[in-house]
Formats: C-alpha cells, sequence, structure tokens
C-alpha cells in the first residue's frame, strides 16, 4: 500500500481487478486462496 495519491487505485480500478481474479478463479486459473491473497492486496 503507499499514502501517495498519485498512486492509489480507485473504486472502479478495484472493481475491475476483483472482476478479473474472480473469473480466473471460475476458469480454474486460480484456486480460491489464490484468489482470496490477490484480493485483500488489490484492496478487493
Amino acid at each position: 500500500m503507499t499514502d501517495d495519491p498519485a498512486l492509489r487505485a480507485s473504486d472502479a480500478d478495484r472493481d475491475r481487478v476483483a472482476a478479473a481474479l474472480g473469473e480466473a478463479l471460475a476458469t480454474g486459473r486460480f484456486t480460491s486462496a489464490d484468489e482470496g491473497r490477490r484480493c485483500a492486496r488489490s484492496g478487493g
């Protein structure tokens, strides 16, 4: 995470990341543990 406002993700950015991670989980590219870790890191 960062405190630099120029590097912060918008809600829309986080939503897009969460959707992409959910799709990867649904298609078997990630396990649920992978998806959970990546969502947590993205703020989603």
